[in-house]
């Protein structure tokens, strides 16, 4: 019972997490635009994108490689031990973890950008 709610609190408190994060992407966005300008610049829109799309391609290279430590540092007795089962990720789940890290960036700074301006 009580695992139910702390695993329910421990998911609660990464969305939470991922939120703030979101937010911050947002504010950030809005931030650089600054509050006189109507409009964003090309070059702040050009580093944003850089910006969001370089934490999409990350997450989506880093998804999925199969760890396995050297049996000379193995700290669990000298055999190959998989930390993650030995999962590596397909092309379309690389995919599919881009685009949804582009989304969950870039809408957020799309919105910073070309929003209203601040008054």
């Amino acid at each position: 019972m009580y695992e139910a709610r702390a695993e329910g609190f421990v998911r609660a408190l990464g969305y939470l997490v991922v939120a703030f994060i979101v937010y911050m992407a947002f504010w950030f966005a809005r931030a650089s635009r600054g509050k006189d300008k109507e409009k964003a610049s090309p070059k702040l829109i050009g580093q944003a994108l850089l910006v969001v799309v370089g934490i999409a391609t990350a997450a989506a290279v880093w998804k999925g490689d199969p760890v396995c430590v050297d049996s000379e540092t193995d700290p669990f007795g000298g055999t190959c031990y998989e930390w993650d089962d030995g999962f590596d990720a397909t092309l379309p789940d690389r995919a599919e973890t881009f685009a949804y890290f582009l989304a969950l960036f870039g809408i957020p700074v799309a919105i910073g950008l070309f929003g209203k301006a601040e008054t």
